[in-house]
């Protein structure tokens, strides 16, 4: 009897380490895929500290520039909405055929030329941080 005792205490022992290893197994993937989330975002925050880098540096670099830079567009804006409403307005009557005729002439190449520029600016900040991106990776 005394010899059944010792071969379950045994067996319940090795359940127990077997159990213990298993669970020890499962913690250490656990960890493994936690360690890999924090990799990546470790990466993520590399890639917007750099691109908040280079904003800065275009934004010191150019601060008188950029300063004027959105004052013209804020002084543009308020003359598109009324060239807007007041090309709505002729279109509604059906009258005024050459007021938009001139608008078209003129208005175009105004706008197109502040559009040129805020897309360019726009490309440079893209390609600052899509730069930054690639080199983190």
């Amino acid at each position: 009897m005394a010899v059944l005792v010792g071969v379950i205490g045994v067996a319940a022992t090795a359940v127990a380490i077997s159990a213990k290893q298993e669970k020890i197994a499962w913690l250490q993937r656990e960890i493994l895929a936690a360690e890999g989330k924090i990799e990546d975002k470790e990466k993520e925050i590399k890639v917007i500290q750099e691109a908040r880098s280079i904003l800065t540096t275009l934004r010191d670099s150019n601060l008188d520039t950029i300063s004027a830079d959105i004052i013209l567009v804020d002084n543009f804006w308020p003359r598109i909405k009324a060239d807007t409403f007041a090309l709505l307005d002729y279109v509604e009557d059906g009258t005024a055929f050459e007021y938009t005729e001139d608008v078209m002439e003129y208005g175009i190449d105004t706008y197109n030329d502040l559009g040129v520029y805020v897309a360019d600016y726009g490309r440079s900040i893209i390609g600052g941080m899509t730069a930054e991106e690639k080199k983190s990776s």
